[in-house]
């Protein structure tokens, strides 16, 4: 066998292959010695049919079957003994099978890009300055407060306001030209508690149940490129949150504390330390795509691809779109924003980042030999039951129960070791509160 590899870029491959015809037609032979005991013959029985006879009916056949499975060999021992990580499967490029000549044929393939050096050189990454105000503690403790409260039945000729919990029956026109007049409504929801305010209906709907009272009816009509939208919403009854004082037993009441001072500095703390974790958090991201942004490599765009689907599925890249269609209304840009090609824009550009992040920590992990022991996933096992106040075993079953629980765990352990190294090579001075 014949072996020619040429790279057409680092992640795509063309392989030529020429098998001789001693290799083919000894192929062939033991195919048709395997084929002859059971082919169909007309005017034998199975089995006994002269084995020319068998050749000449079966002989495209069997011809084409050979050629597919000498190629899938060979192939398969060209990519073991080359060390070739292909990522996708190999595309037929060409084929040549004249009868007793060699077998030759070409494929291209996608590979890893192999990638043994690294550059340091100007990495770099700041953690952000934390801190928790009064103002913040207080919004905090009001939350709290908002949590404890009851709804309770409000005085005849109530005006209903933002906070207040509406019990409303709700009748939906929709279409074309929605009809209230004529026509059955489309949808009817009896007794639905709305807590006005909260977001959890449009804000037009909510905005217009305030200042109305008890037993009034409010109509709300929107127009949309599908047709009209037409809502009759009756309030059945008004009940207003009625929140409990802020003093001492409340704090007994909510938490562990005795006292409302030392509720508040339990909420600043907590406070403080989540914010410490999210800089942390995003100072060892800075730290991670700077040092992709140093290294920059190509990708499979088999890879990109799939990665792209999978953020489009889980709903990544329509997420990020919602911002960037935000971002446009804000701006007041004119044009309309095309919400469809932005969400695939998007979803490219974060694929392959993505794909370029792994394929990046891939051959670093590689090339440093880094693995997680069985002691290292148990040692954080026993950190995340301790910052959750859980057993370790509790800890462990969850994870158990995840689809990739055990490999997020393993994943954890490496990424934190990367990142030891990279602030070992570029000399960075680690945050008290970074911990790797």
């Amino acid at each position: 066998m014949q072996v020619k590899v040429n790279e057409v870029s680092p992640v795509l491959f063309d392989i030529e292959v020429l098998l001789p015809w001693t290799d083919v037609s000894l192929a062939r032979e033991q195919a048709f010695k395997r084929l002859a005991p059971k082919a169909a013959v007309k005017g034998f029985r199975p089995g006994k049919a002269p084995l020319q006879l068998v050749k000449k009916l079966y002989a495209g056949q069997v011809s084409a079957q050979v050629n597919q499975d000498l190629i899938d060999k060979s192939l398969t021992e060209t990519m073991r003994e080359r060390s070739i990580n292909v990522v996708s499967a190999p595309v037929l490029q060409r084929i040549e099978a004249p009868e007793g000549a060699p077998l030759e044929y070409s494929v291209r393939v996608e590979v890893l890009p192999r990638m043994t050096d690294f550059n340091y050189a100007g990495l770099s990454a700041k953690l952000e300055d934390v801190s928790v105000t009064d103002e913040e503690v207080a919004q905090r403790l009001e939350a709290l407060r908002s949590d404890a409260g009851e709804y309770v039945g409000t005085e005849e000729g109530h005006l209903v306001q933002s906070g207040d919990r509406v019990i409303a029956s709700i009748k939906l026109w929709q279409g074309a030209s929605a009809d209230m007049s004529n026509a059955a409504p489309d949808k009817t929801i009896d007794e639905l508690p709305i807590e006005v305010g909260a977001g959890k209906l449009p804000e037009h709907l909510e905005t217009a149940l305030i200042g109305k009272r008890a037993s009034e009816t409010v109509v709300v009509e929107e127009r949309e490129d599908q047709g009209e939208r037409k809502f009759e919403v009756v309030i059945r009854s008004v009940q207003r949150l009625e929140l409990p004082e802020l003093d001492d037993d409340f704090a007994k009441d909510t938490s562990d504390k005795e006292t409302l001072e030392a509720l508040r500095d339990k909420l600043r703390e907590d406070m403080l330390q989540e914010r410490k974790d999210a800089a942390a958090m995003a100072y060892r991201k800075a730290i991670l795509d700077a040092f992709v942004g140093l290294n920059p490599v190509e990708v499979p765009p088999s890879l990109v691809e799939r990665q792209k689907q999978a953020a489009l599925k889980s709903g990544a890249g329509f997420n990020k779109a919602i911002e960037l269609f935000k971002a446009h209304q804000e701006s007041g840009e004119a044009g309309e924003f095309d919400f469809k090609r932005v969400m695939e824009e998007t979803g490219a550009e974060e694929a392959k980042l993505a794909v370029q992040k792994a394929v990046i920590f891939s051959a670093l992990t590689d090339k440093l030999s880094i693995s997680a022991s069985q002691e290292e996933i148990d040692q954080l096992v026993a950190q995340e039951a301790e910052r959750e106040g859980k057993h370790p075993a509790a800890v462990r079953a969850r994870y158990a129960q995840e689809k990739d629980g055990q490999d997020a765990l393993e994943s954890q352990i490496i990424t934190d070791k990367i990142l030891r190294h990279l602030c070992d090579q570029a000399q960075l001075e680690l945050p008290a509160n970074v911990r790797f």
